[in-house]
């Protein structure tokens, strides 16, 4: 059966709308009906007076949203990119519609907000631990639920978000980091069907995994250039003081507390604090850990700048020939994420230059693209929208050939990756 529902935020909500499911447990809510025909202005209220971000609408049983709308009221950080010179749209062919798997601008919004309320919740959480105040396990658990939904609901939308995020990152900022692992941790373990605890386990472990962290001075995280083995050995603390800040709640569990102590541990030996091999790790130790490496490669930190997705993803697979993480583990991880991620830069068969904007995890060599240039590198006037997995009849033959740096074909792929 199709399906009939779209998912919108709250400022986008109006009268004659059926509203069919909250983000949130109705109970919390003063609704006695869960289901309904918004008819009166002060359900609107009372739905933003009780902390609703976004709605489920059914436009099957009442209205839809505009087709033509006034930009979502969400910061986005820094200027709109300046459009590159346009050519010509590709000849010979008309513009296909919109794959289903590439989400659409309201979508990538909510994900936006999801993710920016939860390195607020994070932040909160974790500075008020060093503070003495009690772990707010309700909020972490709440966060883990929404982030889950978001992936569930509309998993593409979730990543571009934090490939977004990840562009914009160059301080070392612990907050959004934990918030990223998490979200790409969940999503691997979705793909591997993982049960509902052990997923929640998993990302209220890659949430907390640098609590300790907030006990280092901040400006280690700030610096413009390489650590000093000094430093280097002061920050390899921080799991150690993470466990230690952690024993004071019973807050969480046993595994949690395993993933926040063995999360830079490696399977040949190689890791720390304890130089614990392989069946000594736990496995989801090992898988945030794996993720954890990744989002430091693809974001700045220590004077070292970010290497691109496919880089980043080719370093990793190195790493488990060489045996520091389980082959296995790293296998789900490039089939979740796929060999060119979401946001990658990429040179076609064909000549063409394109951007990755969805990856379906069982079609990892096969994302969807934005096509942006042909062959000679001129700009086409509308992106090509296609998807490896189901071209089009009569559009040629395509596949990726390799990745480009964006640097260095100065292309800013953040202002391809939302619709």
């Amino acid at each position: 059966m199709k399906e009939t529902t779209k998912t919108i935020p709250i400022e986008q909500l109006k009268l004659g709308m059926y509203i069919e499911r909250l983000d949130r447990s109705w109970l919390t809510t003063p609704f006695f009906r869960h289901r309904f025909i918004l008819r009166d202005e002060e359900d609107i209220t009372l739905l933003k007076r009780y902390g609703i971000k976004c709605v489920v609408i059914d436009p099957t049983k009442g209205l839809d949203v505009e087709e033509r709308r006034a930009p979502l009221p969400i910061a986005t950080p820094g200027p709109a990119p300046e459009p590159p010179p346009t050519a010509p749209s590709p000849a010979n062919h008309e513009t296909p519609a919109q794959p289903a798997c590439i989400p659409s601008r309201e979508e990538v919004a909510i994900a936006r907000l999801v993710h920016t309320e939860s390195v607020t919740a994070i932040q909160r959480i974790l500075e008020g631990i060093t503070s003495a105040v009690r772990l707010d396990s309700p909020a972490l658990h709440t966060m883990v639920g929404r982030i889950h939904d978001r992936l569930v609901e509309h998993r593409s939308a979730m990543m571009t978000v934090t490939r977004l995020q990840q562009l914009q990152r160059f301080d070392g900022h612990i907050f959004s980091h934990v918030v990223n692992v998490s979200v790409l941790a969940m999503a691997i373990g979705i793909e591997q069907d993982l049960d509902a605890q052990t997923l929640e386990e998993m990302a209220l472990g890659a949430l907390l995994h640098d609590v300790g962290e907030v006990r280092l001075p901040l400006n280690l995280f700030r610096k413009g250039d390489a650590l000093s083995a000094a430093e280097r050995s002061l920050i390899q603390q921080h799991p150690q003081l993470g466990l230690t800040l952690l024993n004071d709640t019973d807050e969480v569990s046993p595994t949690v507390r395993r993933i926040v102590a063995e999360h830079h541990e490696r399977n040949n030996g190689t890791g720390y604090p304890a130089g614990l091999r392989a069946s000594d790790i736990a496995p989801l130790s090992q898988l945030v850990g794996l993720v954890d490496v990744y989002d430091a490669l693809v974001t700045s930190r220590y004077g070292r700048p970010a290497i691109t997705p496919p880089q980043a993803i080719r370093q990793i697979y190195k790493l488990g020939l060489a045996g520091e993480f389980d082959k296995v583990q790293v296998e789900h991880m490039i089939q979740c994420l796929g060999v060119y991620p979401i946001g990658s830069l990429v040179e076609l068969s064909t000549g063409e230059r394109a951007v990755v904007v969805s990856v379906k995890p069982e079609l990892s060599v096969k994302p969807s693209l934005k096509i942006i240039s042909d062959a000679k590198g001129q700009y086409y006037a509308e992106p090509l929208l296609i998807d490896l997995s189901e071209p089009e009849p009569d559009a040629p033959a395509r596949s990726i050939l390799h990745d480009l740096d964006p640097h260095h074909e100065r292309c800013r792929v953040e202002s391809y990756l939302v619709s």
